[in-house]
């Protein structure tokens, strides 16, 4: 179930990353909902919470055409927690992964073994 801690932090990571601000009120409502959604670990829709309740816009306006806009990209665009990789291990090949930059461990991480991530590869 997506609790309001998901929606709380998937709100800072948009806001934060900037995804999303040249467009609407609307597009970044979805955008939002759908990285909240993919936090929970992508929970199965019920009765009481999916996409139709997730909506606040009525049918056939350009404000719900915009949502799920927003709602596509963040699903499309989105890894759930249990999906990203160890940040020790390549997925690729299981090699040790060291950081592309020393001073920036955010940044990405290379394979030595295999060349994951590398951007001469």
């Amino acid at each position: 179930m997506i609790e309001q801690r998901h929606f709380d932090e998937a709100a800072a990571m948009v806001r934060e990353s900037g995804w999303g601000d040249d467009c609407s009120e609307a597009f970044r409502e979805g955008l939002g909902y759908a990285v909240a959604w993919t936090l929970a670990g992508r929970p199965i829709p019920t009765a009481e919470q999916n996409i139709k309740t997730a909506c606040p816009y009525a049918d056939r306006t350009a404000e719900k055409d915009a949502w799920h806009s927003g709602f596509q990209l963040g699903k499309n665009y989105t890894t759930p927690p249990d999906e990203w990789p160890n940040a020790e291990r390549c997925p690729e090949c299981g090699g040790e992964l060291t950081p592309l930059d020393e001073t920036d461990l955010d940044d990405a991480w290379l394979c030595d073994e295999c060349g994951f991530n590398d951007p001469n590869r």
